[in-house]
């Protein structure tokens, strides 16, 4: 796929990561993306469950907001191995940095534990990363595992849900067993990280 002066709509597919998003070019060939809804959540409504091939909605959620200024971090974590789905509320927006926990990401992950800015300490070392811009007009869904670190750009409300799925186990059990050499130094570590 060429990026100089594309624009469309596409499945992004990695092993571990899977997004549906928006793409158009940048005039320094960077690629801006940003995502749309899975179809079976849309604005996070839950009155009716909706049923895909992938995974299966139901009738609730626990949907969290966070509260986010202009200029705030959240350094690279995964959510608790389980799917994320996020929707800025109004006219905030966020750059999210996305990697897949492929064997080695989650290595290097691990390795960082206890340490703060994660990101740069590990971030150029990555792999497989992408960067996804969301606004109040794009939600982001990203499988279980994915490491993320998330700016905000303009300050705002982002509501999020967590959930897992039959296709989060094999992940789940991944990211699991790659924390249990760190939990013999202090069981705090992995529920930090997980």
């Amino acid at each position: 796929m060429s990026t100089t002066g594309d624009r469309g709509a596409h499945w992004y597919l990695t092993t571990d990561l899977m997004l549906c998003y928006n793409y158009s070019s940048t005039p320094h060939n960077l690629l801006c993306v940003k995502c749309v809804a899975p179809k079976c959540v849309r604005d996070f409504d839950t009155a009716a469950p909706a049923q895909s091939s992938y995974h299966f909605c139901t009738e609730s959620f626990n949907i969290g907001i966070n509260v986010t200024p202009k200029g705030s971090f959240v350094d690279l974590h995964h959510d608790i191995t389980r799917r994320g789905l996020s929707k800025t509320i109004g006219k905030c927006k966020k750059i999210w940095l996305l990697f897949p926990s492929t064997p080695e990401n989650l290595e290097l992950y691990i390795a960082s534990a206890g340490f703060s800015n994660r990101l740069a300490r590990i971030g150029s070392k990555l792999r497989g990363g992408i960067i996804v811009e969301t606004d109040s007009a794009h939600e982001l869904e990203f499988p279980a595992g994915t490491l993320h670190a998330v700016f905000t750009t303009i300050g705002g409300f982002l509501a999020g849900i967590n959930y897992s799925t039959a296709e989060c186990l094999p992940t789940m059990s991944r990211v699991l067993k790659a924390h249990l050499p760190i939990f013999h130094i202090s069981p705090d570590h992995i529920f930090k990280n997980i």
